[in-house]
């Protein structure tokens, strides 16, 4: 992807689930809300249900390239709650809601009364009657506060009308549509059968993905260092291979003849990976954590049996230089490249040879300016005739629908949705079409032998 995220499942959850009993709380109280508590749930839940929503991307894109399919569960359990919540509760809810106002009821909530109160004068007194001393210690600070408050005049919150009230409760049905549409949508993934000619680079993305994460990233040079400080501070070509092969004894029992038969062939260990009934999610996590620990260790053990081939061949600051155990020449890529190059008539087609090179788990420095420096390098394609300029903001203007899954599984419906839901006017109806077939005609010109 193009965009660095904090994404959290932890947090992710908790909030489907927050969301979900803040709604039905919102239905239960209905017929004893004020007019002023209406705009406020109203819009609080508004607010929260379209944060979630757009989590909800995040959530595609993460599980569309994952191997373990650790959130079947999960996606089982969240569509069940959304389901329930859209259908037994939150749609009769709304019905309800509209015939009421077809019969001329507004939608203004009661009036109630309500407790006069001035905290500075009820809080001591209550901390007199009371034990805590919690309010104790809130008491000293209510003071400092009420002066502070008495500076400035309060804020109010706005009116709003009986439209505006229904309008957000259909902007609130909406949303919760999307979510429910998302984990349908997520349900459906994790039931399907993986291709076993995509599999090796599910599984490339997968440990890639690991090493780079920061707690997978942090892991993994701990492990090294450690392996260091076992061996008195040098890594030495024995130690490597020995570290290689003691690695066998971490990975489950039901992956090791998996793992040993096909350590040297990625795209061979996942087939395999999906012939074993018996694996567990639990498993195939650890088999991935191994797999990087051996690429890392090859990496090690190249700089010290080839130092004089660990120089990059052409300058690089963008690609990976090693594919599992094989080191890349930036030449052979190259070349590669070159061959797509005559796809790209336009400035924005660039994006679509990024495309193409991180569906090929090429791309390390996800960093636009980064890319478009590097291809316009004298050294790359700047000095070839005809090559169009583009910049880091020409890759970035598509940021979003296309960065955050391949473009083998882009879809009009999909793109439509996200257009809709993401305000992108600028892009037309026919953008997706377009850029996927290009990006499959770059596909066949780059995996092509190269000559």
């Amino acid at each position: 992807m193009l965009e660095t995220s904090t994404f959290s499942y932890a947090a992710f959850d908790r909030q489907v689930l927050n969301l979900a009993a803040m709604v039905s709380v919102l239905i239960d109280g209905w017929e004893d809300y004020s007019s002023m508590e209406m705009n406020i749930d109203l819009k609080s839940l508004t607010m929260k249900a379209a944060k979630v929503c757009y989590l909800a991307d995040e959530d595609r894109a993460r599980q569309s390239e994952s191997i373990t399919q650790e959130r079947e569960s999960a996606n089982s359990t969240l569509l069940k709650l959304i389901d329930d919540l859209l259908v037994e509760r939150l749609s009769p809810f709304l019905m309800q809601v509209l015939e009421k106002i077809r019969q001329g009821e507004g939608l203004s909530g009661k009036s109630h009364p309500t407790l006069r109160h001035n905290i500075s004068d009820i809080l001591p007194q209550l901390a007199e009657m009371t034990n805590s001393t919690c309010i104790e210690d809130i008491v000293e600070t209510t003071a400092v506060l009420e002066k502070q408050l008495k500076k400035n005049k309060p804020t109010t919150l706005p009116g709003m009308t009986d439209v505006e009230r229904f309008w957000m409760l259909y902007e609130l049905f909406t949303l919760i549509c999307y979510l429910h549409l998302h984990f349908e949508n997520m349900f459906k993934l994790t039931h399907i059968e993986f291709n076993p000619d995509d599999i090796g680079r599910m599984l490339m993305a997968s440990i890639q993905q690991y090493a780079d994460d920061e707690e997978g990233s942090r892991e993994l040079a701990c492990y090294l260092e450690a392996l260091r400080f076992d061996h008195g501070g040098v890594l030495t070509i024995d130690v490597l291979k020995e570290a290689r092969v003691a690695l066998r004894q971490e990975v489950p029992q039901s992956l090791q003849l998996c793992f040993m038969r096909h350590i040297n062939d990625i795209d061979e260990m996942g087939r395999e990976l999906l012939k074993i009934k018996d694996k567990t999610i639990d498993d195939i996590k650890a088999l991935l954590i191994v797999v990087a620990k051996w690429q890392m260790l090859t990496r090690e053990l190249e700089k010290l049996m080839h130092p004089h081939i660990t120089e990059e061949d052409l300058p690089n600051e963008v690609f990976h230089s090693m594919m599992h155990d094989k080191r890349i020449s930036m030449k052979d890529l190259r070349q590669r490249i070159e061959r797509m190059l005559p796809l790209v008539t336009r400035k924005n087609h660039w994006f679509c040879v990024w495309s193409v090179l991180n569906y090929h788990n090429l791309i390390k420095n996800t960093n636009t300016e980064a890319f478009a420096r590097q291809m316009l390098s004298p050294e790359w394609f700047g000095n070839t005739r005809g090559i169009l300029s583009f910049t880091g903001d020409t890759l970035r203007e598509y940021a979003g629908y296309f960065t955050a899954t391949t473009f083998r599984i882009w879809d009009k419906a999909s793109y439509d949705l996200y257009c809709k839901t993401h305000n992108k006017k600028k892009w037309s109806p026919t953008l997706c079409d377009r850029m996927k077939q290009l990006c499959e005609r770059m596909n066949e010109a780059f995996i092509g032998q190269v000559t």
